[in-house]
C-alpha cells in the first residue's frame, strides 16, 4: 500500500546538484550584485505568489473497484496543511543565454557562512515582491535561463523551515524546532533538508538586453502554494510518501512516526507587466496540476504537478507529481501538449505525458513512466 514519490535524481547534472529544467528552487528572486564588462540595460527582478484559489471543487471520483481498493488501508494522511510561514535560502542568482552560454551573476546573498541569513519567507500577501531587488546591469545579449542557487560554497543540500499545524485522525498536530510534528504546544519552524543546491530553468520569454543604457527590464517570476505541504502520520499505510523534504528521518516502524513535508515551489517567469493567468487542476483525484498562462498572448508560461492528499483515501494518480511540466504547447484546436519531467535514465525521461489536456473538466489518455504506461486521467478544474 503507498507510493514512494521521489524527486527525480537524474535530474542532477554535476557535482554541485544542479537541477535540470523548471524545477524546485524556483522559489526565487533575483537581487543586486555588481556587473563587470560592457554595460547594456538593468534587468530589475520581481519573486510574485498568486491568490490561493478559492471555492475548490471536490475531484471526479474514481470507480467503485478503485474506491474500495483504494480503502482498504489507513491512510492518515492529507494536503491540509495550515502554513504560517515557509522560509527557504537564496544565495546566488545567474542569468544565462543559451546561445552563447553567456552568463551573469545578479544576486549574491550577503552571508558566505550561514545559509540562515539567506532566508525568504514565501508565505507572503498575493503579489507582494519578496526581495525588493533594485535593478541590475546586464551586458548586452539574449538570456533564455535563470540559475536559482539555495546552497553555499560547498553544501550539497538545503533547509528550509516551516511554521503550520494540520490535522490527523481527529489529533491537531505543530510544527516543531527540533523536527516532525507534535500534538504539544503551539507551530514553530521546523527544519525540511533538501538534497540539491540549483534550478536551472528556462524563460518562456527571453530576455533580450541591448545596450541602450537606462533601460529598466523588468523579470517576474510567480508561483502557487497550493498542495505544496503534506502531513501523515508514518504508519505502514503511509510511510513510503516520506520523500526529501520531510522532517525527521523515513518512517521505518513499528507503529505511526507523524512527519510534515513540502514540494518544491516551482515558478514560471515572465518579462509582461500583467500578472498571468493562472489555472489549478485535480488530476485522478490525487495530484494537483497548476499552470501559468500569459495574460496578453495566452502563451503557456510553464507550471508544475504536486502530489494530492485525502485523509483516509489512497486512491494514487497513476504518475509521478513531483516534478514541474518540461513544457506545455498549444496545438491549436483548444488542446496542449503536457509534459512533465521524470526520473532516471535521460534528460527526455518523462513522468507525464498527454496531447490532450485542455482548460476545462475533461477526461484524457496520458502516458506515464517514458511512454511504459498509457492510462487515463480526468481533470477538474478547482478554480
Amino acid at each position: 500500500m503507498g507510493v514512494t514519490l521521489n524527486r527525480p535524481s537524474d535530474m542532477r547534472i554535476d557535482g554541485s546538484s544542479r537541477w535540470i529544467g523548471l524545477s524546485l528552487c524556483a522559489i526565487l528572486t533575483l537581487g543586486a550584485c555588481e556587473s563587470t564588462g560592457p554595460s547594456g540595460a538593468m534587468v530589475q527582478p520581481y519573486l510574485l505568489r498568486v491568490p490561493t484559489g478559492t471555492g475548490v471543487q471536490m475531484a471526479m471520483a474514481p470507480s467503485p473497484a478503485a474506491r474500495a481498493e483504494a480503502l482498504a488501508g489507513n491512510f492518515n494522511w492529507t494536503s491540509d496543511v495550515q502554513i504560517e510561514g515557509l522560509r527557504t535560502p537564496i544565495t546566488r542568482i545567474v542569468l544565462r543565454g543559451d546561445d552563447d552560454g553567456s552568463n551573469q551573476q545578479i544576486y549574491t546573498c550577503a552571508s558566505t557562512t550561514n545559509a540562515d541569513e539567506c532566508l525568504v519567507d514565501l508565505h507572503t500577501n498575493a503579489f507582494e515582491d519578496l526581495l525588493s531587488a533594485a535593478p541590475v546591469p546586464v551586458r548586452p545579449g539574449t538570456y533564455n535561463r535563470i540559475e536559482i542557487h539555495t546552497c553555499l560554497d560547498g553544501q550539497q543540500g538545503y533547509t528550509n523551515y516551516l511554521k503550520a499545524s494540520v490535522s490527523l485522525g481527529g489529533t491537531e498536530y505543530f510544527t516543531k524546532a527540533a523536527g516532525g510534528i507534535s500534538p504539544e504546544g503551539e507551530a514553530e519552524y521546523a527544519p525540511l533538508e533538501h538534497s540539491g543546491c540549483a534550478s536551472d530553468y528556462p524563460l518562456p520569454q527571453p530576455v533580450v538586453v541591448s545596450d541602450t543604457l537606462g533601460e529598466i527590464i523588468p523579470v517576474r517570476l510567480y508561483f502557487d502554494m497550493t498542495d505544496i505541504a503534506m502531513a501523515a502520520d508514518g504508519d505502514y499505510d503511509t510511510r513510503d510518501s516520506w520523500r526529501g523534504g520531510c522532517s525527521g528521518d523515513r518512517p521505518e516502524g513499528p507503529g505511526p512516526q507523524p512527519f510534515v513535508c513540502i514540494t518544491y515551489p516551482d515558478v514560471a517567469g515572465t518579462t509582461g507587466a500583467a500578472a498571468p493567468v493562472f489555472e489549478r487542476y485535480r488530476i485522478n483525484g490525487s495530484a494537483t496540476f497548476g499552470f501559468f498562462f500569459d495574460a496578453a498572448t495566452d502563451q503557456p508560461l510553464g507550471g508544475f504537478t504536486r502530489p494530492f492528499f485525502t485523509e483516509g483515501d489512497g486512491t494514487q494518480p497513476g504518475f509521478n507529481p513531483l516534478t514541474a511540466f518540461r513544457f506545455v504547447v498549444g496545438n491549436g484546436d483548444g488542446t496542449y501538449t503536457v509534459q512533465s519531467y521524470g526520473e532516471a535514465g535521460s534528460a527526455d525521461y518523462w513522468a507525464f505525458k498527454t496531447d490532450e489536456f485542455r482548460r476545462e473538466d475533461h477526461t484524457g489518455t496520458f502516458t506515464a513512466d517514458n511512454g511504459t504506461v498509457t492510462a487515463t486521467y480526468t481533470a477538474v478544474r478547482i478554480n
